[in-house]
């Protein structure tokens, strides 16, 4: 049975007996030792929990700040008037005006402020 395969290939290629022992040995086995390491006779396998990263929480790491004045002299301007106006970070009206220039420069909608053209 290969790393990346399950219950039903190993059905597929050896039947539901060895199925039947791979349940056997991985209830036998302490409760530390993951599944996955029972099903393949591997020690090189680890754990799961040991191979993810520390995870990230919000607001604990620093990020560096994203100045109005990195946009052009326009778009820049209306991106610090909102963050003014809104008494939010600069980054956030910086990164809500890339993704509406985004979407603008799509060019997959049309935009009618008055109604429907004809």
């Amino acid at each position: 049975m290969s790393d990346r395969s399950d219950f039903n290939d190993l059905a597929r290629e050896a039947g539901a007996a060895a199925v039947a022992e791979v349940i056997a040995k991985a209830q036998a086995a302490p409760t530390s030792k993951p599944v996955v390491e029972a099903a393949t006779n591997s020690e090189s396998l680890a754990s799961i929990g040991e191979n993810w990263p520390d995870p990230i929480i919000p607001g604990r790491m620093p990020v560096p700040d994203i100045p109005a004045t990195l946009l052009p002299s326009w778009l820049g301007r209306m991106a610090k008037a909102v963050s003014e106006s809104t008494q939010t970070p600069p980054a956030m009206a910086v990164m809500c005006s890339i993704s509406v220039l985004a979407t603008v420069l799509q060019r997959r909608f049309e935009v009618a402020p008055f109604g429907e053209d004809d």
